[in-house]
């Protein structure tokens, strides 16, 4: 009986197929990503190693590091901007002038100079040190060039208020420039009392028909801030009879009309002697 009951149950059961007897199969390998997931794995580590070894120690402090130079505001790049801009243009009217023998290489060499100490003054207000040490370097090149490493500056210096007129402030700053005279621009009436007040000038220019005053107004209110001895030169008159009153009125000298740097070179040599310090 008991035979025949195990004999039942097998025969109620499926027989075994020889493909289940077969062991699964291992999946395939892929030795790229494991290459992708070693090297995120080796990456992750080295920066945790990175940062424990950059992390002060007890007692330490983290070093601070350079403080960035600072950046030029967008108002002094602007003004450095325009004032590369007339340093270019009286660049150019001193090539002019040496090309037709209008200064000396000596005295081209002087105006040069003073440009390039402009420009390297300026820079440096800007905080565009590149630009200034290019300055000062071709600066002292132009020194060499000129054989005036050895000369003394000018106790000169003169205070050219002209308006607008490009032009006629080239001709007298290179006028000057090339005689080691040095000069100040002023840009309007409040600048041109405010640069009297802060430094006295040896010698104020001025266009009559630019600062809004008369002749006579102009010379009584320079005498005044300056003192008597300051050398006036008015620029710019219509004609001889107002030249003849200008210096009936006060002026040291008066020109009319546009006036070149030879005429104003022989002013200058007349009413600043050679006086170096």
């Amino acid at each position: 009986m008991v035979g025949g009951h195990g004999d039942a149950v097998k025969a109620d059961q499926e027989p075994e197929s020889p493909e289940s007897r077969w062991p699964t199969p291992a999946p395939l390998f892929d030795i790229q990503a494991f290459a992708r997931e070693s090297d995120r794995k080796a990456r992750g580590t080295q920066v945790v190693h990175d940062a424990s070894e950059a992390s002060p120690r007890r007692g330490e402090t983290l070093p601070s590091a350079p403080d960035p130079a600072p950046l030029p505001r967008a108002e002094e790049r602007l003004a450095l901007a325009h004032s590369l801009g007339e340093h270019a243009h009286r660049t150019a009217l001193l090539r002019a002038l040496l090309r037709v023998g209008g200064v000396s290489r000596v005295e081209g060499a002087r105006a040069l100079r003073a440009e390039l100490g402009a420009i390297e003054d300026e820079a440096a207000k800007a905080s565009d040190s590149p630009l200034a040490a290019m300055a000062g370097a071709l600066r002292l090149a132009i020194e060499e060039i000129g054989g005036l490493s050895g000369e003394r500056s000018r106790s000169s210096e003169i205070l050219v208020w002209v308006g607008r007129d490009d032009v006629l402030l080239g001709n007298v700053a290179v006028a000057a420039e090339s005689q080691g005279i040095a000069v100040r621009v002023a840009s309007g009436v409040a600048s041109f009392w405010a640069e009297c007040l802060e430094r006295r000038p040896s010698l104020v220019a001025v266009r009559v028909d630019a600062c809004g005053f008369s002749a006579e107004e102009i010379c009584t209110l320079v005498r005044q801030a300056l003192g008597p001895d300051v050398s006036i030169v008015l620029l710019g008159l219509v004609d001889t009879a107002d030249v003849g009153q200008a210096e009936d009125v006060g002026a040291t000298r008066a020109f009319r009309g546009a006036v070149g740097v030879d005429e104003l070179i022989a002013a200058l040599a007349e009413l600043l002697p050679d006086s170096r310090r």
